[in-house]
C-alpha cells in the first residue's frame, strides 16, 4: 500500500482485504462461481488443484452453481456473523459470467445487509458497473499492472472484448481505458476500490510510483502491489521433473458456450487422472482466430462451427478433430404456456408477443433468425416482437417473468441455474435448423506438450460418462444416436471418421497399450495393418445401426475379417 496519512487510515473500511486492522477480527468468504476469463495474463495458470495442491492465480478445488453458493455463504455467515464478507474473485475474471450477477442477486435477496465485495480485472467493469451498484456492492478490487500499454502487454498480452480478440499493446490500451473508467465511475458512486498491482521483475516494477499516482487521482482508497507473484510458477516448474510437470497440466479452449459442459466434465477427468487442466472458455471465433495467426496456443480446442476446426486441421495447426457434441433449437415459453404456443409457426401469429435477438452473437442472434426464415414466420415475428435484445442470455428473463409469449433460443440455455425449472420447452423441427453453428468438435492441437495425456483427454470426453456432462447441459452428444445421424448428415468425419470411431469405445488401458495404432492412426477399419485379434464390444448407447455395421473386428495378419 502506498503511505497513508492517519486521517486517511481512519476512512479505510473495515474489511480484511484493505484495512489491516480488520485482518484478525472480519472473516470473509470467496465463492467461486466465474470460471470463464476474458483476458490472458502469464502469471495465471487457471485449473483445479487438490486442497494441498499449489496455490495461486486461477486456481481452485470446485466451480460452485448459484445456489450451491449461497448454500455456502448462508453456513459461513451463520458461523462468522453477518459482518462478515462475501465476495468473488474467480478463479475467471467475475464480469465476464452470467454466474456472478446470478449468485449476487441470490445473496442480496437472501441476506438484505450483506456486505458484497468482488474482484475484477477491469475490463468489463465500466459496462456492468451499474448492475453491481444496484445489488449494493460497496467494496471492489481491481488488478491494474500499469497504466502504460509497453507494460501492460507484457503481462497481459491478449483480451477478449465485445466478441472480439485483440493482442499486444492494442488489447493493452483497450484494458487500460476500460480499467480507469470503471474505476473513477466506481469511485465516483460510493464504491470504496482497492487496486492489486501484480509486480513482476523486471517488466513493471519501474512503473509502480507512476501507476500508484494515477489510480489514486481517480479515487483508489488503496494500492496493493504483489512481488514476483509469477515466481510461483517457476519455483514449481524448478521443483519437478519436465515430464512430471507436463503430466499435471493440460491446456483446453473451447468456444464458451460449452462451458457448463466442460467445467463438471474437466473436474470428472481430473478427479480421474489427479492432474490440472487450465481451461479456457471464450468466442471461438476469436480464439480461433488467435491460433490461425499464430499468436497464441493451446493443446486441446473443441470449437463451435464445422469450417474452423477443418480449417485448422488444413493448416497442420490441429492434428485430428472429431465431433464431440451438437446445439440444438427450442421454442421456450413461460410456465404453463399461457399463450398455447404448439409449433414456431404460431410466432405468426397476431397477438403473440415474440421476443427476438437479431444483434446477439451468431448462434443466438443469426441463428435464430434464420430458423425464423426458414419457418415463413420472420417478418411477422418481428413485427410481433416485444423486446429486441443484442443478448440472447439477458434477454430470457421477459419470458420467464411472463413479459414476452415466446423465443426460439439454444436448448443449453434453459439448463442454466437461472432459467432452469422456470421455462416450458417446445422442440423445434430439424428442417429449420442451420448447419453451421449446431456442431462442436474437439481435437488434438499441434502444441500438446503431453501428447498422450490430451489424446486421453479427449478420449474421456467422448466417453460415456464425459458425453454424459454435454448431455445434462443441454446439448446432444454425438455419440447418442441422434447424434449419429446428425454426423453423417453434417458431413463431420474428418476425412476419416469411420475409423475414428473406434476412439470412442472405453478400451481397457492394457489392450491400448499393447495396440496404440487402433486409436491412432487415421485408417478405416477395413485396413487397420494389425497383428492382433481382438473383440471389442461396444456401449449399449451407441446407436443400433452402428452396433451392426461393427460388433466385432477380428484383425489378424494385416487382414480384416469382420463378422456382423
Amino acid at each position: 500500500m502506498w503511505a497513508m496519512k492517519a486521517s486517511e487510515k481512519e476512512k479505510l473500511p473495515f474489511h480484511p482485504c484493505m484495512n489491516e486492522k480488520a485482518h484478525t477480527r472480519v472473516a470473509r468468504l470467496h465463492l467461486p462461481v466465474a470460471p470463464r476469463c476474458n483476458i490472458h495474463c502469464i502469471y495465471c495458470r487457471r485449473g483445479k488443484q487438490s486442497n494441498s495442491g499449489l496455490r495461486g492465480p486461477g486456481r481452485f478445488t470446485a466451480i460452485l452453481n448459484p445456489q450451491e453458493a449461497l448454500e455456502k455463504a448462508s453456513s459461513f455467515l451463520q458461523h462468522y456473523g453477518s459482518n462478515s464478507i462475501v465476495g468473488i474473485a474467480g478463479p475467471g475474471d467475475p464480469l465476464a459470467n452470467e454466474q456472478t450477477f446470478a449468485t449476487l442477486e441470490l445473496l442480496r435477496s437472501h441476506f438484505r445487509e450483506i456486505r458484497l465485495c468482488l474482484c475484477t480485472n477491469g475490463l468489463a467493469l465500466p459496462e456492468h458497473l451499474a448492475a453491481l451498484s444496484t445489488m449494493g456492492l460497496r467494496h471492489l478490487t481491481i488488478t491494474i499492472n500499469g497504466v502504460e500499454p509497453r507494460y501492460v502487454s507484457q503481462l497481459q498480452p491478449a483480451i477478449t472484448y465485445k466478441n472480439s480478440e485483440y493482442r499486444g499493446e492494442q488489447a493493452a490500451k483497450i484494458l487500460i481505458a476500460q480499467q480507469l473508467r470503471g474505476l473513477q465511475r466506481a469511485a465516483s458512486n460510493g464504491i470504496f476500490v482497492k487496486i492489486n498491482f501484480v509486480a513482476v521483475h523486471p517488466i513493471n516494477t519501474t512503473h509502480i510510483t507512476e501507476t500508484a499516482r494515477t489510480v489514486k487521482k481517480l479515487g483508489a482508497g488503496v494500492f496493493n502491489i504483489m512481488p514476483q507473484l509469477v515466481l510461483i510458477q517457476d519455483e514449481f516448474q524448478q521443483r519437478l521433473p519436465h515430464h512430471q510437470l507436463e503430466h499435471l497440466q493440460n491446456d483446453v479452449w473451447s468456444c464458451g458456450g460449452l462451458a457448463e459442459a466442460m467445467i463438471p466434465a474437466n473436474e470428472a477427468f481430473m478427479d480421474q487422472n489427479g492432474c490440472a487442466i487450465a481451461y479456457t472458455g471464450a468466442f471461438a471465433g476469436a480464439l480461433g482466430k488467435s491460433l490461425l495467426s499464430g499468436g497464441a496456443r493451446t493443446e486441446v480446442f473443441a470449437p463451435r462451427v464445422l469450417q474452423l476446426a477443418q480449417t485448422l486441421k488444413a493448416q497442420g495447426k490441429m492434428i485430428s478433430y472429431q465431433p464431440l457434441c451438437f446445439t440444438h433449437y427450442v421454442l421456450i415459453v413461460p410456465k404453463g404456456n399461457p399463450a398455447g404456443i404448439e409449433h414456431i409457426e404460431d410466432m405468426g401469429k397476431k397477438g403473440i408477443k415474440t421476443l427476438i435477438t437479431p444483434d446477439a452473437s451468431p448462434p443466438g442472434g443469426k441463428a435464430s433468425m434464420v430458423i425464423l426464415q426458414k419457418a415463413g414466420v420472420y417478418e411477422q415475428a418481428v413485427k410481433n416482437s416485444v423486446s429486441s435484445g443484442d443478448c440472447v442470455q439477458t434477454s430470457v428473463p421477459e419470458i420467464v417473468h411472463g413479459r414476452a409469449h415466446v423465443a426460439v433460443v439454444e436448448n443449453r440455455l434453459t439448463r442454466l441455474p437461472q432459467f432452469k425449472g422456470k421455462l416450458d420447452v417446445l422442440d423445434i423441427d430439424e428442417k429449420y435448423y442451420p448447419p453451421a453453428p449446431i456442431p462442436f468438435t474437439i481435437g488434438r492441437m499441434k502444441w500438446a506438450k503431453n501428447v498422450e495425456l490430451a489424446e486421453e483427454y479427449i478420449r474421456f470426453m467422448l466417453s460415456e460418462k464425459g458425453q454424459a456432462c454435454f448431455q445434462n447441459a443441454g446439448f446432444i452428444p454425438a455419440l447418442s444416436e441422434r447424434g449419429q445421424r446428425l454426423c453423417r448428415d453434417l458431413g463431420i468425419d474428418d476425412g476419416q471418421l469411420p475409423g475414428q470411431l473406434v476412439v470412442l469405445w472405453d478400451i481397457p488401458l492394457p489392450l491400448r497399450s499393447a495396440i496404440p495404432e487402433l486409436w491412432r492412426m487415421p485408417c478405416h477399419p477395413m485396413s487397420w495393418p494389425l497383428t492382433l485379434a481382438v473383440e471389442l464390444d461396444c456401449p449399449s448407447w451407441l446407436g443400433s445401426s452402428f452396433w451392426q455395421n461393427i460388433l466385432r473386428l477380428g484383425l489378424s495378419g494385416g487382414s480384416t475379417q469382420r463378422n456382423t
